[in-house]
């Protein structure tokens, strides 16, 4: 197990008065790229037939180096560093060790590898939808009662496209339509396998 070194830092309230703080990961080692090949070279092969091995190996070391408050440095990909966090507060003697944790790995590439990808990249436009389109619901129960009047049910992806609707959209407008003692759609099924057929409210206009 390794120990993180952590201080505090404030930033600009627009409260006048207050001054909140925040933690942060405090002075950083960069384990260079030199000695990620030498330590791996101790536990595994680098091969072609040995990439799995590699990158478990490699998911280690950075498990183990980043827990201290290292940084990891990979040539030609950049820098890994650990992400820390905890409750905002207005006096530094507030801050407790105990209130810090791991917030997230965080990710520096290096400016040839982003050079790399801009040569190598074009852009189109996309045909998912990643906006939803605002259907009130006399809308949504006749395009639900068009589909299952040939269909026997419909699932959540179903659904989703039926309706031009997000992942997020979706699943939180079917929960609303499962709800209350006259539902539109009744769940069926487990978590993972859901479908949902005709409720008792589907047919009122």
């Amino acid at each position: 197990m390794g120990t993180i070194n952590y201080s505090w830092y404030d930033t600009p309230s627009l409260k006048e008065g207050q001054k909140p703080y925040h933690v942060r990961v405090s002075n950083v080692i960069t384990m260079e790229f030199e000695e990620v090949c030498k330590e791996l070279e101790k536990t595994s092969i680098p091969t072609e037939a040995d990439v799995r091995a590699v990158v478990e190996g490699l998911s280690h070391l950075l498990a183990r180096r980043l827990s201290s408050g290292m940084s990891v440095h990979l040539e030609g990909l950049g820098y890994f560093s650990v992400g820390i966090t905890a409750p905002t507060f207005s006096d530094p003697s507030e801050i407790n060790a105990r209130q810090i944790k791991v917030r997230t790995v965080d990710f520096r590439p290096e400016k040839k590898l982003i050079e790399e990808i801009a040569q190598e990249t074009s852009f189109r436009k996309s045909t998912a939808c990643e906006r939803s389109v605002t259907l009130n619901d006399k809308s949504v129960r006749r395009l639900l009662r068009d589909f299952l009047e040939i269909h026997d049910c419909i699932s959540a992806m179903e659904f989703r496209f039926l309706m031009n609707q997000t992942r997020a959209t979706a699943y939180r407008r079917l929960r609303e339509l499962c709800k209350g003692p006259r539902p539109v759609l009744i769940k069926m099924g487990g978590a993972h396998s859901s479908v949902y057929k005709a409720g008792p409210e589907l047919s009122v206009e």
